[in-house]
């Protein structure tokens, strides 16, 4: 990997104005240049505008757009505009927003993620690994409880052999099921299965082992 490269970031989805959705391929930080933009424009479920560009670079105090293509729809007509470059004062953000954005799903609440998937499958955009974080996002908090129902079982049957046995088999059960977690998200990802199933399944096996366990402890 040579130093250009490396010094770029790839796949920047930017959300900085309510109404915009900004999808960047690769921006080089070093020389505030963006490479493959696709930046649009909505007024509720409508999209206004959108423009397409090949390079922008960032010059005093707006972007150059080279090799791009603008479309502006109206209800009853759409206005296209093929460019060789162009200047836009306008796009809503800069070099400081494209170096601060966050793209990890799992630092979005579920209704924003929500809407950016909405609006990133709009564009055209593959947002299959953003539906596995969305439906882990529901699956998640059940967690907690479905630790609470392995480890009660676990304590009861084991309380005459000593904490530390109890705390050791419970800690062993708890690893096991978030690994068994994180291969449902990889096989998410993967599209092995659907991002529901990848979700859940680790809830699901290891809800039905703490019933199990639960009723033998009371059985």
């Amino acid at each position: 990997m040579t130093r250009d490269q490396a010094s770029r970031r790839g796949d920047i989805y930017l959300r900085n104005l309510p109404g915009h959705l900004v999808h960047i391929k690769h921006y080089d930080p070093d020389g505030e240049v963006i490479y493959d933009l696709d930046w649009q424009h909505f007024e509720g479920e409508f999209m206004r505008s959108r423009i397409m560009a090949r390079k922008a670079t960032w010059v005093d105090s707006s972007w150059r757009l080279e090799r791009g293509k603008s479309w502006f729809f109206r209800k009853d007509s759409t206005i296209f505009v093929q460019f060789r470059q162009r200047i836009f004062y306008d796009l809503g953000f800069g070099p400081s927003d494209l170096m601060k954005v966050r793209t990890d799903p799992e630092e979005m609440g579920y209704w924003q993620l929500k809407d950016f998937v909405k609006r990133l499958r709009s564009m055209g955009g593959d947002p299959h690994k953003w539906d596995v974080e969305l439906a882990f996002k529901v699956s998640m908090p059940w967690t907690c409880a479905i630790v609470v129902l392995l480890g009660v079982p676990i304590a009861a049957r084991y309380r005459r052999s000593g904490v530390s046995l109890s705390f050791g088999i419970g800690l062993l059960i708890s690893f096991i099921y978030f690994g068994f977690q994180q291969v449902g998200r990889i096989m998410g990802y993967n599209s092995m299965v659907e991002p529901g199933a990848a979700a859940w399944m680790g809830n699901i096996v290891f809800l039905i082992l703490g019933a199990f366990l639960y009723w033998r402890v009371r059985k």
